[in-house]
């Protein structure tokens, strides 16, 4: 089958192409809009409310019309966050929050759903280069998809992360067709890239490749490593994450106090690790995407095929960096998405080209394919309407809400709680430390990193300076023997059909 040139392809989009790609994106804006205002606990919450945390703090630094021990609390909870990334997103919410005058964790789903439409039109775009009418096949897949409208809406970074990555590898693609490199072009080029590391470091490995990819394709190495502007990219690309976390370090920041789940060099030579992978990405992409983006690399030409190829590989190599993540956490595979949208806009210029000729003078045939298409949008938007409907969880405030009451929003806890406590730290307006379950124990174990309670002495020492534990998913206790026998010598502070509160404070006399 002979590939497809992309030099054939300037100029074939007709207007209809164009008018399917602007109700794509329509679509796309508007099912992401569904069921805008429910807490955000459908998709990863603890990654969520964290972002939800930093950003209330952000915005209660500087009210003036506000109790006294919310501020504190608000503060206090941001601040005991480690540093992931920067808080880009957190600080558009929050200015957000000025105009309005409302904390809205709604308004962080709306910029996160804008990111990811936008990087949907810059992969069109792309696309269009090299397969034409088939880029219509890309748009559909990376805003239709069910998981992506569920993730690219979340409360974290990775959609902004994903769309940026987008548009750099948009204007690298530009950049490498020219034959006489511009400063203006490169400069675009590189900024683009470095905002998109700076925001998440995994877009680095995306870019990389991309960049790899069409050096190769173009037959420039090693002409390029004599090339001043692509070194200047590089710098781009690598300076302003460098600057970031260099400063985080240097200021006394980290990065995170469980990156002993990130780098799992054991997890390379376990057959487990890569079934896992497989399983996550065959349910989060799909066996059909998944294959028809792969026949990419047969019918692309020279140059989408190197992008394509750097794009997959970079993936790959981001994945055995990020073992633990990429096989526990399917958002770690989200870049993924329009990784294979690319790969499918080939397979779907061949498709459309097939049906423009059978249907030409058909008109029954252009009825039953209108219907097609129709049904193509429908089903997923229906899909992924039912995802977004399937649980309401705004009843679940006021639970988190009264709770916090009870516990006289202490800022002193110690907590068996959903997601790492973070529900009721959030809504309930506490705050406390996580005490690490028994799935933790078990995969620190495994990972050779230590695992198994502490004895009773051990479990009292590290209670020391809390003064309540508290207890939501009370199934937990007996996987803890040791912390239950423990608290079980304690006070009930409190007790609720499900919830415990013990005391740890000392009692007279003891």
């Amino acid at each position: 089958m002979a590939r497809l040139e992309n030099r054939t392809m300037r100029g074939s989009v007709s207007r209809w192409v164009q008018l399917a790609a602007a109700v794509l994106l329509l679509v796309g804006i508007a099912i992401r809009l569904y069921d805008l205002t429910d807490p955000p606990l459908d998709f990863h919450p603890v990654r969520q409310l964290r972002s939800a945390m930093i950003a209330r703090g952000m915005y209660y630094r500087t009210l003036q019309d506000v109790e006294p021990w919310r501020q504190e609390m608000a503060v206090r909870q941001a601040e005991g966050l480690e540093t992931l990334e920067p808080q880009i997103l957190e600080w558009l919410t929050v200015q957000s929050y000025r105009i309005i005058g409302l904390e809205q964790l709604w308004l962080a789903r709306v910029y996160s759903s804008l990111f990811w439409v936008a990087g949907a039109a810059g992969l069109y775009l792309l696309s269009r280069r090299y397969a034409g009418a088939g880029a219509l096949l890309t748009l559909g897949y990376m805003l239709l998809l069910p998981f992506a409208v569920q993730a690219s809406r979340s409360f974290q970074p990775d959609p902004l992360m994903v769309s940026l990555t987008l548009f750099s590898v948009l204007f690298m693609d530009s950049w490498f067709q020219e034959q006489k490199h511009t400063w203006s072009r490169t400069l675009l080029v590189g900024i683009v890239g470095g905002v998109a590391v700076l925001v998440k470091i995994p877009a680095a490995f995306f870019i990389a490749g991309a960049f790899i990819g069409l050096t190769f394709a173009a037959r420039r190495f090693p002409a390029i490593l004599r090339d001043v502007h692509a070194w200047a990219i590089i710098l781009l690309f690598i300076l302003p994450a460098a600057l970031y976390y260099g400063s985080v370090l240097l200021g006394g920041g980290t990065g995170g106090g469980e990156g002993w789940r990130f780098f799992v060099t054991s997890l390379l030579t376990s057959p487990r690790f890569y079934l896992d992978w497989l399983a996550f990405v065959l349910r989060i992409v799909g066996y059909t995407a998944l294959v028809g983006g792969l026949t990419s690399l047969v019918l692309l030409d020279r140059r989408g095929r190197g992008l394509f190829a750097g794009l997959l590989i970079g993936y790959v190599v981001y994945g055995l960096t990020f073992t633990y993540h990429i096989a526990t956490h399917d958002y770690y595979s989200l870049p993924l998405i329009p990784i294979l949208a690319l790969g499918l806009a080939a397979p779907g210029r061949l498709i459309i080209e097939h049906m423009q000729k059978a249907l030409h003078h058909h008109r029954l045939l252009q009825v039953l394919a209108a219907g097609v298409a129709a049904a193509a949008i429908l089903l997923p938007l229906r899909t992924a309407r039912g995802i977004l409907a399937g649980v309401d969880y705004r009843g679940e405030v006021g639970y988190w809400q009264a709770l916090g009451d009870v516990l006289e929003h202490r800022s002193d806890l110690m907590e068996i709680s959903h997601d790492y406590g973070y529900r009721l730290e959030y809504y309930g307006w506490v705050d406390g430390a996580a005490w690490m379950t028994a799935e933790d124990l078990e995969l620190r174990e495994v990972l050779g990193l230590g695992g198994g309670e502490d004895t009773v002495d051990v479990v009292a020492g590290q209670l020391e300076g809390h003064s309540l534990f508290v207890v939501t998913i009370l199934s937990e206790l007996d996987r803890l023997p040791v912390l239950r026998s423990y608290l079980e010598t304690r006070p009930v502070f409190a007790r609720g059909e499900d919830y415990m509160v013990y005391d740890l404070r000392l009692i007279e006399g003891q």
